[in-house]
């Protein structure tokens, strides 16, 4: 046998204990971030959305108007605007912000009219009510102004004496 002297031994450093218990403290910080991040997505998605503001009020039938608000879905298609018992045309959704046509109601010239503005989100979620006061479009529909006495009387027909 040989009286060769024993290989020294290996000396493997590990990272001290406290580097590991911090290392386990930053995955368990990074753990309850996720959660709390996935659970406040969770909790816009299951809250109806909220209405905070219509502008500008009044408005005129064809207009253009902004809702503000939060939980608004950002596909057109996702929401829905009633005025009273009309739905609008959307024209632009974001989460916070939907721009939306104010639908013809039928408001006589002269006068205004106060309707409930909602959204519905889903089919299922539906947002609170703001008042928006709405008036009569701004031009007249073709063929609903009255017509001059001139083009009256051509429309009737000759006038035959009698």
């Amino acid at each position: 046998m040989s009286d060769a002297p024993a290989a020294p031994t290996v000396d493997r450093r590990r990272f001290p204990r406290r580097w590991r218990r911090g290392r386990r403290a930053v995955l368990g910080l990074l753990v309850i971030g996720a959660l709390a991040l996935a659970g406040n997505l969770a909790l816009n998605h299951i809250r109806p959305p909220q209405l905070s503001g219509i502008s500008p009020s009044p408005a005129h039938v064809g207009d253009t108007v902004t809702l503000t608000g939060r939980g608004f879905d950002t596909t057109l298609e996702g929401n829905v605007v009633y005025f009273g018992d009309y739905s609008g045309r959307l024209i632009l959704a974001r989460r916070t912000r939907l721009e939306v046509e104010v639908p013809d109601m039928g408001v006589v010239a002269g006068r205004q009219e106060r309707v409930p503005v909602k959204v519905q989100v889903d089919e299922d979620k539906v947002s609170n009510a703001l008042e928006l006061v709405v008036l009569p479009s701004r031009e007249p529909e073709p063929g609903t102004e009255p017509l001059p006495e001139e083009e009256e009387e051509e429309a009737s027909g000759p006038v035959s004496p009698r």
